[in-house]
């Protein structure tokens, strides 16, 4: 149970629940024990589901002699699992052939690069490194795309903050996805999208309250209050079309005409 907590401390949430289950061996009725596995059996589950699909398809990569493709998918197996079995096994069978098949992945890398095709080139790369992160020529080139990528993002990212200073929500996020698909790592790129997510929402809320005000208003009969509040979502949404139905429903009665007219 302490090597389980210390696991479980560190992240490291699939050889805590090991170890809980070895806790478990001993002693099926520790409180503790099965609490730690009641917390963890939810993440460790979703997880092998994921590494099951991944060795899936690094077996398929080998059985059609996509040895670097597969060698990559098993070692991000092994990132989630480093005892996994099967991707352990799998990997020792294909070292000779992904070795290789290096130099040839290397020939692809470049030509994605002639071709202009610098995102696929950079996953070429990027999965040699993977398998044999000491492969000095495939980090030069993948260096060489990512300073051009992280230009390209900053254009983006600064493009966003523009929009993001005048309150336009929906550039300014389409602006920072960019920025991200460039250079996926960029955290205040990240932060960014998340508050412009959360001004999204607080919009929408607003617009909820004030739908749901305009609806019991003309409920109430009280037609120029709920004319005003239907304008008032659309002042925020223009193309709300609930707000425009309400709105000249609320202008086409006779008592919202009659008060127009009483007060101007």
């Amino acid at each position: 149970m302490e090597q389980a907590r210390t696991l479980m401390a560190q992240g490291d949430k699939r050889k805590a629940y090991r170890h809980g289950r070895l806790a478990l061996a001993y002693d099926e009725e520790n409180e503790q024990a099965r609490a730690m596995m009641e917390h963890l059996v939810g993440s460790v589950l979703n997880s092998d589901v994921i590494i099951d699909s991944m060795l899936t398809m690094a077996n398929g990569f080998a059985a059609k002699r996509w040895f670097l493709s597969a060698a990559a998918q098993y070692h991000r197996v092994l990132k989630l699992d480093p005892e996994n079995k099967r991707a352990l096994e799998a990997m020792a069978l294909i070292k000779a052939q992904v070795d290789q098949h290096i130099d040839r992945w290397h020939q692809l890398g470049l030509q994605y690069v002639q071709q202009g095709e610098l995102a696929t080139a950079r996953e070429v790369f990027d999965a040699i490194l993977l398998v044999r992160p000491d492969h000095l020529l495939s980090q030069v080139e993948r260096d060489k795309i990512n300073q051009t990528f992280n230009k390209q993002a900053e254009e983006f990212y600064y493009k966003g903050l523009g929009y993001y200073s005048q309150k336009n929500w929906e550039p300014a996020e389409q602006a920072f996805k960019q920025a991200l698909e460039l250079r996926p790592d960029w955290t205040e790129a990240q932060s960014y999208l998340w508050h412009i997510q959360q001004q999204k929402n607080l919009a929408e809320e607003e617009l909820e309250r004030l739908w749901k005000e305009a609806e019991t208003l003309k409920a109430k009969g009280n037609w120029l209050a709920a004319r005003r509040a239907y304008k008032a979502i659309l002042d925020k949404e223009p193309n709300h079309s609930g707000a425009k139905a309400g709105a000249d429903e609320a202008q086409a009665h006779p008592e919202g005409a009659a008060r127009r007219v009483q007060y101007g």
